[in-house]
């Protein structure tokens, strides 16, 4: 496998392999701008409720929960491992920006096992 250099490559190209590394979470977050832009069944969700103040905060409390759990942990870990596993084919170097000192201490730590 080539190893890239930063300084050699563009900016852009290193965006869009980003991109594309973490293509699953680029997706979801495309797919739920479109859904709530398009279906208004989606932008009701989002309605102010008629309800009483429990009502209402437990309705807010539980949406953002399910959110969380269900939609943003998934994604999130999903691409912090892509990111974090392709960084070569990518082209960026985990300490690249670091003094030799803090790079002496961080890359010990560095071959723990990717976790979210």
């Amino acid at each position: 496998m080539l190893r890239h250099e930063p300084q050699h490559d563009h900016i852009i190209r290193i965006f869009v392999r980003a991109l594309w590394a973490a293509r699953v979470a680029v997706f979801s977050a495309v797919g739920a701008l479109v859904v709530f832009w398009k279906l208004p069944q989606a932008r009701d969700l989002l309605m102010e409720l008629r309800g009483g103040m429990v009502e209402t905060t437990f309705y807010w409390v539980l949406f953002y929960v399910a959110v969380t759990i269900l939609w943003l942990l998934p994604v999130y870990c999903a691409s912090r491992v892509a990111l974090a596993s392709r960084q070569d084919w990518i082209g960026v170097q985990r300490h690249a920006t670091l003094t030799p000192k803090r790079r002496a201490i961080l890359t010990p730590l560095s071959r723990e096992p990717i976790s979210c």
